[in-house]
């Protein structure tokens, strides 16, 4: 009877124990359910990710760029070295391992030999050690676009630069943050060196120009040896 008893009471609380499995089982499930439909309607790609750096949870827009790939994983095998996506991806594991939030813009090398961009963002999630949360957003098209914009303000101040006119910029405080080339030549500095002077620094005469609304006139400059030269401006 005692032997009885106490195989009975074992299989009490096995399964008990079982039961108990069973409903955090459930618990969890629905738990990832409901974290999987908010991934699910994020505008972006999104992962979580456990401790070990394996993907627990993604949306089919992250599935879409990463396959069945983590993402550190992917963007360490796909990153390209020319444009420096291996110190962003480096980046990318110091701030997971440091427990830290940051974000870096990612080239890789698509299988047409394009290059994508990715601006790729990591944040440690408050609950789960070691899990993080993952925002990937593809921003090819917007790079391209800033490439082009950067090359025309390289072209318009090129043009600037070498025009046969000085030209100067100055900011509402009367500091210069433009001068081309034939300007800074007459003033006998370097154009960089000027940005941040202030303009009546490099006036003669007690005439100056005005900063708000049109203004011309004949004011007098004073170059970097003391000589001093009119200009209509």
């Amino acid at each position: 009877r005692w032997l009885l008893s106490c195989a009975l009471a074992l299989l009490v609380a096995l399964v008990a124990w079982i039961l108990a499995e069973s409903i955090r089982s459930v618990r969890r499930d629905a738990s990832s359910a409901a974290v999987f439909d908010i991934l699910e309607c994020a505008d972006g790609a999104r992962v979580v990710t456990g401790s070990d750096g394996f993907t627990v949870l993604s949306n089919s827009k992250a599935h879409s760029i990463l396959g069945e790939s983590a993402p550190l994983a992917f963007f360490d095998d796909h990153a390209e070295a020319e444009f420096d996506g291996r110190v962003a991806v480096q980046r990318l594991r110091q701030a997971v391992e440091s427990r830290l939030a940051d974000i870096a813009e990612v080239p890789i090398l698509a299988r047409a030999d394009d290059l994508e961009w990715f601006r790729v963002e990591v944040s440690p999630l408050p609950w789960g050690a070691g899990m993080n949360l993952w925002s990937i957003e593809e921003i090819t098209a917007r790079k391209a676009i800033d490439d082009i914009l950067t090359q025309e303000r390289q072209d318009l101040s090129d043009f600037l630069h070498f025009l046969p006119a000085g030209v100067y910029s100055v900011d509402v405080d009367g500091r210069f943050y433009f001068v081309n080339q034939r300007m800074a030549d007459w003033l006998g500095r370097d154009a960089d060196s000027l940005t941040g002077l202030r303009l009546e620094d490099t006036l003669a005469g007690t005439t100056k120009p005005q900063a708000d609304g049109e203004w011309q006139g004949n004011v007098r400059f004073c170059d970097s040896n003391g000589r001093e030269f009119s200009a209509s401006v």
